[in-house]
């Protein structure tokens, strides 16, 4: 079985369980987990590594969600096998990074940097977006941090259930370039990415009022990759997660998931 492992799960669970669940399936490492992994502190970096099996190729290491929309709209297929985005390479971690005192070089450091500012300027795409996420859902509009939620969670059921909400989103997004409205459906990273991102925006909506694009919060950029996750875990359909915020989304759109913790 293909299972996406977020750091939630990678942090919590010992050396054990993770080897255990590298051996029995095939587990997938997305690219927000790694990012994360080398921008967190020293000392759960190493953790983390520590709990990693130290063998050749213990996860599958998966390119980002951006590549997979990227080729599907190029191929104008949806991405069915997610193998297709891993970094088909032979590798083992560095053990140096179980080390809380490892110093990463000035290039890495320099490379770091760069990822970070990209992962910076796409939470501020998103929450620009999330700032007007109401003009898709009249009964969100306007609506006050801390209201009663219901205007929120009754369009975020609809996201769940009703595809042609989605494909309605996507047809008023759309690129020229995209495939066409019709062929999309829950097959598609495309639809995916949708039904994840305007939930989210919705949730950020719901936490801190309609049109309010300029929060600052650390906790912003740990939900923005919880995105990613969760987006490549629909796609495969299993995630490895103590995280009950990500498997509720997770669930709330693919109740026959298969959800480890």
């Amino acid at each position: 079985m293909e299972i996406v492992l977020d750091k939630s799960f990678l942090y919590r669970s010992g050396s054990q369980k993770i080897s255990h669940l590298c051996f029995s399936n095939q587990v997938l490492m997305p690219e927000a987990l790694f990012y994360e992994l080398l921008t967190t502190s020293s000392e759960n970096r190493a953790k983390c590594f520590r709990n990693l099996p130290a063998a050749d190729n213990p996860v599958m290491l998966i390119k980002n969600v951006g590549y997979i929309l990227r080729t599907e709209v190029k191929n104008k297929m949806p991405f069915t096998d997610i193998k297709d985005a891993s970094h088909n390479i032979r590798y083992i971690f560095n053990n140096k990074l179980i080390d809380p005192n490892h110093e990463f070089t000035c290039e890495q450091k320099n490379t770091i940097s760069t990822w970070r500012a990209d992962i910076h300027s796409r939470i501020e795409d998103f929450k620009q977006k999330a700032a007007v996420v109401s003009g898709w859902f009249p009964a969100v509009k306007h609506f006050k941090a801390g209201s009663n939620r219901e205007p929120i969670e009754k369009a975020k059921l609809l996201l769940c259930k009703d595809h042609s909400v989605v494909k309605s989103i996507y047809e008023q997004i759309r690129h020229q370039s995209f495939p066409e409205t019709d062929l999309i459906d829950e097959r598609w990273a495309l639809f995916r990415e949708i039904q994840v991102q305007v939930i989210a925006a919705l949730d950020y909506v719901g936490k801190y009022g309609d049109n309010n694009p300029l929060i600052v919060s650390k906790k912003i950029e740990n939900e923005y990759m919880d995105l990613e996750y969760c987006i490549t875990a629909l796609m495969v359909g299993a995630l490895a997660s103590y995280d009950k915020g990500m498997i509720q989304r997770f669930l709330s759109i693919l109740p026959e998931g298969k959800v480890i913790n």
